[in-house]
């Protein structure tokens, strides 16, 4: 059959549907109008999420727009407008059919997936910016906003249930517990809390990274013992390097928190100065080769876990290094700046793994995922670092070949070799973190198979 009797027979067969079955039945967005190719946003990506089937996520910009995209065919399924300043927060709801965005408009939406329409609109009276989670099994959402407030709403009767005071800074994360009995906020200071959703009453307020931190533990493969100090920033180094990025503060170059799903874990991050020392006994074997030992946690004598994996733990292999010299005792201390990070358990309080990581890179977005397991760290220089922490195997995702060969070699700053406008600006895992989902600075998005470490989409 030709093609032109075949596309007529289709015509026909369309009409006689027509007939039968009438107008009142929608077609599916992809058959009203081709979708168009997805192309990220104008200005910075502000946040991302995977849907529940893993297969689509969203994504939400400066330009104040949400996409729903497909992640295979990498095609825009639906396109919300609406926000007139930078949307900050993406939630979708438990079965995958809704979501909430929040924005710096101080305006939350609801959409509905299915019926491709807004449900629901909540606009707070003092315009502040704002970030909003559901309550699982409700018509109802959390909002955090960036005066520090929390407000409790019915966006089906749109009416505020409840409001509290409840941090001195911005909310920058916040999640509900699945039984949607309690509320877990974090601020841009890093100062977390467990509220009753109930009446607002505080159950228990977070240990946070102003707190100071002693460990004293065994070297490990060499004879020797050390203790690692970590407390408030004493040195101006980083200020000074979110200067000449243009940054005026901590909190515009590094991200405090991130909840994982249902609130189940809470990572969080702070720079920090870290001091280690102690003694080890040299053995006065022959020097070992300059190169030194093999960077990360495990290739230290250190029981640290340190990610980014650079400068920091090469810093670590060379204190312990042999001298060449007579077998002695012998000291050693090393102090900097870097990030500190913390997991915890928000519900019960405790405290789970610490960890500290290179102070070059920056971080900039976090996401959380697998009850707390796997987590993604998005950095100034545009690259990504996956960690698992039971296994604290790390995998980089970059398409920066400069930056990549500084972060193998070690020692230097890569900041100093990546321009601003690279940055990752937002990051969101899957639910396995198998795949991670990345917006720069520059309105890009891309698609990471993280244990390949291969980029998916846009396919080059």
């Amino acid at each position: 059959m030709s093609e032109r009797r075949w596309s007529l027979r289709r015509c026909l067969v369309g009409a006689i549907l027509s007939a039968f079955v009438g107008s009142s039945v929608p077609l599916a967005a992809d058959a009203q109008e081709a979708r168009r190719r997805y192309e990220g946003h104008r200005g910075a990506v502000t946040c991302l999420q995977f849907a529940p089937d893993e297969r689509h996520f969203l994504s939400g910009g400066e330009d104040g727009r949400v996409y729903y995209v497909d992640s295979r065919s990498w095609e825009i399924v639906q396109e919300f407008k609406g926000h007139e300043k930078p949307v900050r927060s993406l939630r979708f709801r438990e079965d995958g059919k809704e979501f909430v965005s929040a924005g710096d408009d101080g305006v939350v939406r609801i959409h509905s997936l299915a019926e491709q329409r807004e449900l629901g609109r909540l606009e707070l009276k003092g315009k502040e910016g704002c970030r909003a989670v559901f309550v699982p099994g409700k018509t109802e959402v959390v909002i955090g906003t960036s005066q520090g407030t929390v407000h409790h709403w019915d966006f089906n009767q749109a009416r505020e249930i409840r409001s509290w005071t409840g941090h001195k800074e911005g909310i920058a994360d916040l999640a509900v517990s699945k039984d949607g009995k309690n509320v877990f906020t974090v601020d841009l200071d890093g100062s977390a809390a467990n509220w009753l959703l109930e009446d607002g009453r505080v159950v228990r307020e977070l240990t946070t990274l102003n707190e100071p931190f002693t460990k004293r533990e065994p070297l490990r493969g060499v004879r020797g013992e050390y203790t690692i100090t970590a407390g408030p920033r004493r040195s101006g180094f980083l200020e000074a390097l979110g200067r000449l990025a243009g940054g005026n503060e901590r909190k515009d170059l590094y991200p405090s928190g991130a909840f994982s799903e249902n609130g189940r874990q809470l990572l969080l991050t702070k720079v920090c100065t870290v001091d280690i020392q102690g003694r080890w006994f040299d053995p006065g074997q022959p020097p070992d080769p300059p190169a030194g030992r093999a960077v990360g946690g495990s290739g230290t004598p250190f029981d640290v876990f340190v990610l980014p994996f650079s400068a920091f733990a090469d810093i670590l292999g060379s204190l312990t290094r042999s001298s060449g010299r007579a077998p002695a005792w012998r000291q050693f201390q090393k102090t900097l700046d870097a990030p500190q990070f913390l997991l915890q358990d928000p519900g019960t309080g405790a405290l789970g793994k610490r960890f500290f990581g290179s102070p070059g890179p920056g971080i900039t977005a976090l996401d959380l995922v697998d009850g707390g397991n796997r987590m993604a760290l998005g950095c100034r220089d545009g690259s990504v670092w996956v960690c698992t922490t039971s296994t604290r195997q790390v995998a980089r995702l970059s398409t920066n070949p400069a930056g990549e060969g500084l972060a193998k070699a070690g020692g230097k700053d890569a900041l100093a070799v990546a321009p601003d406008s690279s940055a990752v600006t937002a990051v969101a895992l899957n639910r396995g973190g198998r795949y991670a989902v990345v917006g720069h600075a520059t309105g890009e998005v891309r698609l990471w198979a993280v244990n390949t470490r291969r980029l998916v989409q846009p396919a080059k």
